[in-house]
């Protein structure tokens, strides 16, 4: 914090276990709604539907940062690229949506549309993708519920916390995101 205070960040995020929720809390933290992780038990017929649309690329098109910053509320074009520079995939469906599969996870998947994140989805486990966090109560795990299996197993929600000046953000397109801190 100390850090970002001296950045002169105004916004911190993070998703908080809930033995961590107390203690953000104690230094001035805001909760705004849990997510969850997920399991992906895929199963043979993952090829079934998956659009020819999709595309993995190796560079951010301008109408990607735009949406990304729809969504979050700031640009983030210098944190997607650190992770495509890490090994990240960026896997694009026309110019309606992006996900980024990564050591076994996929996101952020910032979609136009639910179909738009299915097709992500699907592109992102046959490229090795075996698990997703998400919103725990929104559309995109009972749409996937349908056409792949999702088992939440013994973890528990995590809250998503800001300290400082809250972003505006448009959660509509927002159907995953990329981590949540461990510790």
């Amino acid at each position: 914090m100390e850090k970002a205070k001296k950045l002169e960040y105004e916004t911190i995020e993070l998703y908080a276990s809930e033995y961590g929720e107390p203690l953000y809390k104690k230094f001035g933290f805001q909760g705004e709604h849990y997510i969850a992780k997920y399991q992906l038990l895929t199963h043979k017929t993952i090829h079934k539907g998956l659009s020819n649309n999709i595309k993995v690329l190796n560079d951010l098109p301008e109408w990607l940062i735009d949406l990304d910053r729809k969504a979050f509320g700031s640009n983030r074009a210098k944190y997607l690229q650190i992770k495509m520079e890490l090994g990240a995939k960026l896997i694009v469906f026309d110019d309606k949506g992006y996900g980024l599969c990564s050591d076994g996870r996929i996101g952020p998947i910032i979609a136009q549309d639910i179909e738009t994140a299915i097709n992500i989805i699907k592109k992102s486990i046959l490229l090795g993708a075996n698990h997703l966090i998400t919103s725990k109560y929104n559309s995109l795990s009972r749409a996937l519920s349908d056409q792949i299996k999702l088992d939440i197993g013994k973890s528990k929600p995590d809250l998503k916390m800001y300290y400082g000046k809250k972003l505006t953000q448009d959660l509509g397109y927002v159907y995953a995101v990329s981590s949540f801190a461990k510790g």
